[in-house]
């Protein structure tokens, strides 16, 4: 955590600790105990800015700004004023009140002057050297009690970063410590539905079935799975920010929800369980796994299911049904098995080996694919396992480190990767790494599915 300097009162009443509670602010429309004002705070697009700052405070922190007729007594009141020219000072904030006799609640007006001097800028989606919204943030902040933190990447940061559009997670926590968290944003023992924020959050759901309502579309949005179960939502393209949640059963976006209860036992699985899977589903659908397909089969897994009821469940799919049309026809079966897991054809052996089991019955159709990949791992040619295992990791890169999930795209990177005679690993690594570009860009991007430490990197030593 960045060091935040909290200032020794709070907006509230009575005993240190308690949260917030309602305070007035109002546009200054004469001059105060610090104000000697340059003109009235009467533009409605300079109003407008004002109301959202309070706003977005407002939404983080358990404290409820009331916008009020101008007075004197009013609690925050906020005006123009001449202070050092041009680029200089921005905004100061000036406390009033009795704080040598009373330190934890003897602040009872708080004055806001920005310079009129300036040249403002009032684009919020830009980033400016001086963008009015940022400097209203900050001053409330102030006037919340917060001091400058030492984390330049936060707004409250002494030189105000107005490169920084809105508030940090830094910021956010800051006054969380001072007041905090609003009550839409605590969640109980019991079923809550609560709507994530802007910026960024840390909650736990605690008991009951929780649900994180992100209000976005999925295209745009990153989830991961970390191995302690964490769950980060990732914002790319807006401002929500990234939020880490705990003990969350769904996740509810605005086109679809993620049910997160169908891969929770999935972090319990290790690396080679993982990678075993993920080895099955490639040469089963022969392409690269859809990451929410594969981490659901990998639940599976982890809540009993054996690879060999795994691999039945498979065969017993329309995919697989389009990909071997016609399994009464063994030749064609087999031919078509070995090409998909090994990227050959048939050894006469082999081939004459497998058509017997089948015929007599000794290997059912859906188990058959698993014994496939068992006899190239063990005993079989070193260069089946080498083929085997390198499309393994494009599978894992695919879905389970990039988080990706198009089934065209999945089946074009073995396209690419192709069979034995042509394998060509790093041309498929460089496709699926262009398909990620596509997939986080701001105009056209894609929802990703992650997980984060349950299975290793295949390609984190490539440069």
């Amino acid at each position: 955590m960045a060091d935040y300097v909290l200032e020794d009162f709070k907006w509230g009443s009575g005993i240190r600790g308690e949260r917030g509670g309602t305070v007035e602010w109002s546009f200054a429309q004469s001059t105060g105990q610090f104000f000697s004002f340059d003109r009235a705070f009467k533009e409605a697009s300079y109003q407008k800015l004002v109301r959202e700052a309070f706003d977005t405070w407002d939404a983080i922190a358990d404290i409820d700004f009331v916008e009020v007729v101008d007075d004197v007594s009013v609690a925050f009141r906020l005006g123009w004023d001449a202070i050092d020219g041009p680029s200089g000072v921005l905004g100061t904030t000036q406390y009033t009140g009795r704080r040598s006799t009373d330190p934890l609640y003897s602040i009872n007006r708080v004055e806001i002057r920005f310079d009129t001097a300036e040249t403002w800028d009032l684009d919020q989606e830009s980033s400016p050297n001086i963008n009015f919204y940022t400097t209203t943030l900050h001053e409330i902040g102030h006037a919340l009690g917060l001091g400058h933190t030492d984390d330049p990447g936060n707004l409250m940061f002494a030189d105000e970063q107005k490169d920084i559009l809105g508030l940090t997670a830094g910021d956010i926590e800051g006054a969380q410590l001072q007041y905090g968290a609003p009550p839409e944003l605590v969640f109980t023992a019991s079923d809550d539905r609560i709507n994530l924020l802007s910026g960024d959050q840390t909650l736990d759901g605690l008991g009951g079935i929780d649900t994180a309502v992100v209000g976005i579309q999925q295209n745009g949005v990153t989830v991961s799975i970390a191995k302690t179960g964490m769950i980060v939502v990732v914002d790319r393209v807006g401002a929500g920010g990234t939020d880490t949640l705990s003990n969350i059963e769904r996740l509810e976006f605005t086109d679809a929800t993620l049910d997160m209860n169908a891969f929770s036992s999935l972090t319990q699985l290790s690396n080679n369980q993982f990678k075993a899977l993920a080895e099955m589903y490639v040469a089963y659908f022969n392409r690269a796994p859809d990451a929410e397909g594969l981490f659901y089969w990998a639940d599976k897994l982890a809540e009993g299911h054996t690879m060999d009821q795994i691999a039945e469940r498979f065969f017993d799919q329309n995919e697989t049904r389009a990909i071997y049309t016609d399994p009464t026809n063994t030749d064609a079966f087999v031919t078509a098995v070995y090409a998909n897991v090994l990227g050959r054809t048939p050894d006469d052996s082999g081939f004459a080996f497998w058509k017997a089991r089948l015929a007599e019955g000794d290997v059912t159709q859906g188990a058959f694919v698993l014994k496939i990949i068992d006899g190239a791992k063990n005993g079989g040619g070193p260069s089946d396992a080498a083929y085997l295992s390198d499309k393994t990791d494009l599978g894992i890169y695919y879905s389970a480190i990039k988080g990706l999930s198009d089934s065209t795209d999945g089946r074009q990177i073995m396209a690419m990767f192709g069979d034995q005679g042509t394998e060509n690993k790093l041309g498929a690594k460089a496709t699926i790494d262009r398909y990620y570009a596509d997939a986080i860009s701001d105009t056209d991007g894609e929802f990703l599915f992650k997980v984060v430490g349950v299975v290793d990197n295949p390609f984190v030593d490539f440069s």
